[in-house]
């Protein structure tokens, strides 16, 4: 019985890890974990709100901004990314401590649209955000991004 409450736990804090999304593999999940990351490697948290197997701006965000490899390159140098995913599809459904959690997160900054993009500094301030997305240049969004990185 005592193995079976181990195995309880740990699978328990496996599935509640902050480092990892099927959207964004990479990106944490847990806003208070980004921020202490922040703090601890001096950098911003990107936090993204987004319906990522539902919403056009969402996915146009991603092909347009997320995947290429300029926004990856200042991602690293600069950013904690956390995501926080609103999918729809039954394939694609987040536990039930996850999905409680990033509408927890989303009533509390209160995110209005899909999808929103807040920058916050390494003390958890929010700093800046973006609400939907229109497809502009590569380097207006980055530009944007890079502008409110004191």
């Amino acid at each position: 019985m005592k193995y079976l409450s181990i195995v309880t736990v740990v699978f328990f804090l496996f599935s509640c890890s902050s480092t990892g999304s099927k959207s964004h593999p990479g990106w944490g999940t847990n806003l208070e974990d980004g921020i202490q990351k922040a703090a601890s490697d001096n950098k911003y948290v990107f936090a993204l709100f987004t319906g990522s197997d539902w919403c056009p701006p969402c996915k146009k965000l991603e092909a347009d901004v997320l995947e290429n490899e300029q926004f990856k390159k200042l991602a690293g140098e600069k950013f904690v990314e956390v995501v926080f995913d609103f999918p729809r599809k039954p394939e694609n459904q987040l536990s039930a401590e996850q999905a409680t959690y990033n509408n927890n997160t989303a009533q509390k900054y209160f995110i209005e649209g899909f999808p929103t993009v807040i920058i916050f500094d390494k003390n958890g301030n929010e700093l800046k955000r973006w609400v939907g997305y229109m497809p502009t240049a590569l380097e207006t969004t980055l530009g944007e991004y890079q502008s409110v990185l004191r």
